[in-house]
């Protein structure tokens, strides 16, 4: 019995040994593991850290690009409506001198042929006037010889014999 009992403590001894070797080793594991939680959770609060920081840059280098770039197009655009109001103020001007040179040049023409029109009638009621005034202040013998000369004439150039 005693080699029994000397067995069993020995194998006793032999367990506790185990279990002081697996609870060491527990121990060991579980300082590791709280170690690496403690880690990962310092490498977490630095990630979110950095994330946050990160997405913060980001955000700020957007909203300064955004204002850069309305910027830069509104700076384009005004350009471009200058430019477009400009080479309408030259159309606009080029049309309207066209415009006033033709209206010039017909309304020049239309003096023109009113002076021609008044002019001939001018001349046709002066020659009237004229001639009624020097037939009427001619002597009637004058006027008769008048006559007879321009039936004579008539005579002659055969006005009388075609028709």
């Amino acid at each position: 019995m005693a080699k029994i009992l000397e067995e069993i403590f020995s194998h006793q001894k032999q367990r506790v040994k185990e279990e002081k070797v697996l609870l060491k080793a527990h121990q060991k594991s579980k300082r590791i593991i709280e170690r690496a939680v403690k880690r990962a959770n310092r490498i977490l609060t630095q990630t979110n850290f950095f994330h946050k920081s990160l997405k913060e840059m980001l955000k700020q280098e957007l909203k300064k690009s955004v204002t850069t770039a309305a910027a830069v197009y509104q700076k384009e655009l005004k350009e471009l409506i200058n430019q477009s109001l400009e080479e309408n103020h030259a159309f606009l001007h080029h049309q309207v001198e066209a415009m006033r040179q033709m209206v010039e040049k017909e309304l020049a023409a239309y003096e023109e042929e009113r002076k021609r029109v008044i002019d001939q009638d001018i001349r046709q009621q002066a020659a009237e006037f004229v001639q009624e005034a020097f037939v009427e202040e001619l002597p009637p013998s004058f006027k008769e010889q008048l006559v007879l000369k321009a039936l004579e004439k008539a005579k002659k150039n055969g006005f009388f014999t075609n028709h």
